[in-house]
C-alpha cells in the first residue's frame, strides 16, 4: 500500500518537470532581456551591425550566472556591465568602478556600487572592508563571477559622506597588483 503525504519527498518525475519549467523560464527571461538590451544598444549605438551586438550581449549574458538576468535592474544596466568587463579583460590587473543612487533608496544616501575585476583571493573582503569604513555600510551584496573568472560585485551602500569612487578603484587596483 502506497500513499502521498504531504511531507513526502517529491517524486523525481515532479523534479522533472519543475526543473523543465525552471530551465523554459529561465530561458524566456535571458531572450527577453537580451531582445530589451538589443533594442536600447541599438538605438546608443546605430553604427554596430545588430547580428554583432545580439552575439555579444547573448555571450555577457550566458557568461554569468543565470540568476543575473532576474536581478538585473534594467537593459541598461546590463550595457554598463558589458563596458566594465570589457575593460577588465583588456587590463587584467585593473578595477572597474560604476556608482549610481539607489532606486529606491533602502535608506538615506544608499549608492549602488559595482565593482568589476579579475577575481583574486580576499577580493570580496577587502572591497567589502573598504567600502564599510567611516561612515559607510554595506546594507546588501550581490556576487558574481563571469565563465572567465571576472568578477562583477554589487553592493548597496549607505554613505553619509562623500563617497569617493577614485580611492576605492585606486586601492582595489593596488590589491590586485599585489596579488
Amino acid at each position: 500500500r502506497t500513499s502521498a503525504s504531504p511531507s513526502a519527498a517529491p517524486s523525481s518525475s515532479s523534479n522533472k518537470t519543475r526543473n523543465e519549467r525552471r530551465a523554459y523560464h529561465a530561458a524566456a527571461v535571458l531572450s527577453d532581456l537580451s531582445t530589451s538590451c538589443l533594442s536600447l544598444a541599438s538605438a546608443e549605438s546605430p553604427l554596430v551591425p545588430p547580428p554583432t551586438l545580439k552575439s555579444a550581449i547573448d555571450a555577457h549574458l550566458r557568461s554569468l550566472p543565470p540568476r543575473y538576468a532576474l536581478n538585473v535592474d534594467s537593459p541598461s544596466e546590463v550595457l554598463v556591465h558589458m563596458r566594465l568587463m570589457s575593460s577588465c579583460r583588456s587590463a587584467p590587473l585593473s578595477c572597474q568602478v560604476h556608482v549610481r543612487q539607489a532606486t529606491p533608496p533602502p535608506a538615506p544616501y544608499a549608492k549602488v556600487v559595482t565593482v568589476c575585476c579579475a577575481d583574486r583571493r580576499g577580493l570580496l573582503e577587502h572591497v567589502t572592508g573598504l567600502l564599510s569604513t567611516g561612515t559607510g555600510r554595506v546594507l546588501d551584496a550581490d556576487v558574481m563571477m563571469s565563465e572567465d573568472g571576472i568578477v562583477l560585485d554589487k553592493f548597496v551602500v549607505a554613505y553619509a559622506g562623500s563617497l569617493r569612487m577614485d580611492r576605492l578603484q585606486t586601492r582595489v587596483n593596488e590589491f590586485l597588483r599585489r596579488g
